[in-house]
């Protein structure tokens, strides 16, 4: 059934909305962590390490992939609030990000020290192309779903797609199965066939005959490929930092120490996934409306409390980091207390760019959000290849230099989007978005 209009919206279904999908985030994201401590119990250290890696390519390229969800839902909701089918577009749209992710996989096992991890066997390199392959069916179902307000479904498929992986790798563990990193792999790839028990909802809710413009593929790729970029280069320094360090460093081996307190020292930015969900449509309101004072002000706070939330968060890592990774990945996986409040301190800093870059995207300063993350990666890189130190040591110094280089250009955004935009609201001359 087509849903058209949104006069019957009310507030109370918004939050409902709204905190169901929160839910369903957070569920997954707790079941993905469960999925990394149970793997890493399984595998032996260098194993996992090398899974680590490959973890980081799959979830880089579909952080990249979700340029799908976006496009998709965006055509969805159009269609709906117009009592429309969706348009056949998606399609389209699904097939260009599907295959750029196959086309960045291949890319990837290029590279010296990354494709090493790859190629190691036919059949690990298999199994990542299909976990990439399924991004695609798996975004554009969701990004259909939740456009034409299958909120429930949307749901069920964000958390189903966690626990298939889960259910998978404790079968493999609790068997004594061999351990294989091929076998965590098809784990990781078997999610991506969440999106099977909706095909057919999502087949009879598009219009494959509709009377619409015709589908373009010159669209459909540059809508999804400048949205992909930009999540591409932020995940660099996030989900995909481990396949960054070996691509620059050459090699995964002896680095599993360093991955696994990287995996876990990223529970912040999990935790700010809401806040940044709600930070866009505040900071747009604000905006619209010439609130500088109000945006100044969050600016100056977050600033202030910066310092402070370093020094405990370094507290912490120092403190209970080693016992934490311990407890997280098993007794094997002991760091340094230093690399861990390093890692968790870099983490804080870059949860704060990123609370930054939300209000400049709510100004429509899209540009300068992907010169932040090309600066930030670069700082990374040049760390990383400076050879001082050791590699554990360079890839917790270049994490740091990265996420203070994300903080340092995005607050030079965040004060220039907010000068141009409530300037022209200030003297009264209207200026159209994205200008």
């Amino acid at each position: 059934m087509i849903r058209g209009g949104t006069g019957g919206v009310g507030v109370t279904s918004v939050r409902r909305t709204g905190g169901l999908v929160a839910v369903s985030f957070l569920s997954a994201s707790a079941l993905g962590f469960i999925l990394l401590a149970v793997v890493a119990r399984w595998l032996e250290t260098d194993q996992n390490a090398s899974f680590l890696v490959l973890w980081a390519v799959i979830f880089g390229i579909g952080a990249m992939m979700s340029a799908i969800d976006v496009e998709c839902s965006r055509l969805s909701s159009r269609a709906d609030v117009s009592g429309e089918k969706v348009p056949a577009q998606v399609a389209f749209v699904g097939c260009v990000g599907g295959a750029g992710g196959l086309v960045a996989c291949l890319v990837l096992a290029a590279l010296p020290g990354l494709g090493a991890e790859l190629t190691s066997s036919p059949g690990t390199f298999v199994l990542t192309l299909s976990a990439v392959a399924l991004f695609a069916p798996l975004c554009l179902t969701r990004g259909v779903l939740i456009g034409t307000r299958r909120v429930r479904a949307y749901a069920v498929v964000v958390v189903g797609e966690a626990l298939l992986r889960i259910t998978l790798a404790l079968v493999l563990w609790l068997t004594s199965m061999p351990p294989s990193v091929p076998a965590a792999v098809a784990a990781v790839a078997v999610g991506g066939l969440a999106w099977l028990p909706f095909c057919g909802t999502v087949l009879r809710a598009v219009s494959w005959r509709g009377r619409g413009p015709a589908p373009s593929w010159g669209e459909a790729g540059r809508n999804v490929g400048s949205l992909g970029a930009a999540n591409g280069l932020s995940t660099l320094l996030m989900a995909g930092y481990p396949a960054l360090v070996t691509t620059v460093v050459g090699s995964a081996q002896g680095l599993q120490t360093l991955f696994a307190a990287v995996v876990l020292t990223r529970l912040p930015l999990v935790a700010l996934s809401p806040v940044q969900a709600v930070a866009v449509p505040l900071a747009t309101r604000a905006i619209h409306s010439g609130n500088r004072s109000t945006l100044r002000r969050w600016w100056r706070r977050c600033a202030e409390i910066l310092v402070p939330v370093l020094a405990i968060a370094a507290a912490l890592g120092w403190w209970l980091g080693p016992l934490a990774v311990r407890v997280f990945q098993g007794q094997a996986y002991d760091p340094h207390p230093a690399m861990v409040a390093g890692l968790l301190a870099g983490t804080c800093v870059l949860a704060a760019a990123l609370l930054q870059l939300a209000v400049v995207v709510a100004a429509d300063r899209h540009l300068w959000v992907t010169i932040t993350w090309i600066g930030a990666t670069g700082a990374a890189v040049a760390c990383l290849a400076s050879g001082i130190g050791s590699a554990e040591a360079r890839g917790v110094a270049a994490f740091v230099v990265g996420a203070t280089t994300a903080y340092a250009i995005s607050s030079v955004a965040f004060l220039r989007a907010l000068r141009r935009r409530t300037g022209s609201t200030v003297v009264g001359v209207a200026r159209p978005s994205g200008q």
